[in-house]
């Protein structure tokens, strides 16, 4: 038994249509839906057709749909709950959840959140209401997704992170999820050449300052210094983003105990500044 708004109507066996955004749910897609709970009930063993149920998350009111099921099917359509409407007296019971103002965020705040469309405080309040509900390792598919469609705010909704430990379960696995869907979609070379474009020309300018300055060990010596700045410049900059120290270790030129120390002199002042 789940006692949530959006589980209470389940019995033992529940097929779920999940509508995308820009999608809506039809007539036709009801049906289909149903065809699919007779099917289920055919050919898996065991199961009776009073353990299945429908449920049809959408974005959008299916005042069609509903319209139809009320005035040609004669269905009752019950709203016992905020954005959940019940069909009854057809082959299987069934919910509509419609995922807009309608549904409460208070009780729905993780189903609210999954659109585009976030705005930064929003991502931050999910953000806030995964560490507060625990076992977030387990939930690491749930943010690689919220991100992946709100990639837009990642680098403001990291801002929230500096309330946690950075060793914490949050973070890394937070962190994680930046990483993996960086990786996975090939932008982290373009993200780090676009985010550090000026450092990396500084840096490519100095380097050849440096080799037409060869015969001359102190103009040499001097460039060298400036590429070394520009190199502390940039993982200063991917510090204070909250880029792993991997990722800062691999797209800078300086090594990893350099960064250790750069991390932490950063920390200091940030502490300090707080403390003022």
């Amino acid at each position: 038994e789940i006692k949530k708004n959006i589980g209470k109507i389940f019995k033992k066996h529940n097929i779920v249509e999940y509508k995308s955004e820009p999608d809506y749910l039809s007539i036709d897609d009801y049906y289909k839906v149903i065809a699919y709970g007779g099917l289920y009930n055919a050919f898996a063993p065991n199961v009776t057709i009073d353990q299945i149920t429908l449920t049809f998350v959408e974005y959008k009111y299916p005042r069609k749909l509903l319209r139809h099921l009320r005035e040609e099917r004669k269905l009752k359509i019950s709203n016992p709950y905020e954005g959940i409407y019940y069909i009854q007296g057809d082959v299987f019971p069934a919910q509509i959840i419609v995922n807009d103002k309608r549904l409460p965020e208070t009780e729905n705040i993780f189903l609210k959140s999954l659109r585009s469309d976030l705005t930064r405080v929003e991502i931050e309040n999910v953000l806030k209401a995964l560490n507060m509900a625990g076992r977030t390792e387990k939930r690491l598919t749930y943010i690689e997704t919220l991100l992946r469609v709100n990639s837009k705010l990642i680098k403001e909704a990291y801002t929230v992170l500096k309330i946690e430990p950075k060793d914490s379960i949050f973070v890394k696995t937070v962190t994680q999820a930046f990483q993996e869907l960086y990786e996975e979609s090939g932008w982290l070379p373009d993200y780090m050449d676009n985010l550090y474009k000026t450092a990396e020309v500084k840096a490519k300018a100095a380097e050849a300052e440096a080799k037409f300055a060869k015969a001359n060990a102190a103009q040499a010596e001097a460039a060298e210094a400036a590429i070394e700045t520009i190199a502390v410049e940039r993982a200063i900059a991917m510090i204070k983003d909250g880029l792993p120290t991997e990722f800062i270790v691999k797209y800078s030129v300086l090594p990893k105990d350099k960064i250790d120390t750069l991390a932490s002199n950063f920390e200091s002042e940030s502490a300090e500044k707080q403390n003022e």
